[in-house]
């Protein structure tokens, strides 16, 4: 999704990479949408690219 190859972007990787991926699938379909707040490490964003990420990520937009 275009929410997901932006948190790739932005953190030089991809979202829960280093877990395994029915691990990932999992996370997915029982757990909330990831965001930059929790994902973001040592980097800041605006405001507007955290919400354009969250919207993108929705399960029920």
């Amino acid at each position: 999704s275009f929410g997901i190859t932006a948190l790739e972007l932005a953190q030089g990787r991809a979202p829960r990479s280093r877990e395994p991926p029915h691990s990932v699938l999992l996370h997915i379909v029982t757990k909330t949408p990831l965001t930059l707040d929790c994902e973001a490490g040592p980097y800041k964003y605006s405001r507007a690219f955290q919400e354009m990420v969250e919207r993108c990520l929705d399960k029920d937009p």
